[in-house]
């Protein structure tokens, strides 16, 4: 099964944001999904950033 990805920018925001997006995806019903750990990255307000967090995902096996 394919793992799904987070980026966030601080470090209080990572299991904040993990915790925040499983309930969000139980409350929806969607199907169950592999959370990997939150990436942190720079930015990401502005277009270089994502840029830049997109870059890292894509270098996730």
């Amino acid at each position: 099964m394919a793992k799904a990805y987070l980026v966030v920018e601080g470090h209080g925001e990572v299991e904040a944001a993990r915790n925040l997006v499983t309930r969000l995806w139980a409350d929806l019903g969607l199907p169950h999904a592999v959370w990997g750990a939150p990436k942190r990255g720079k930015a990401l307000n502005t277009r270089a950033g994502v840029l830049q967090a997109c870059e890292l995902l894509r270098s996730e096996p």
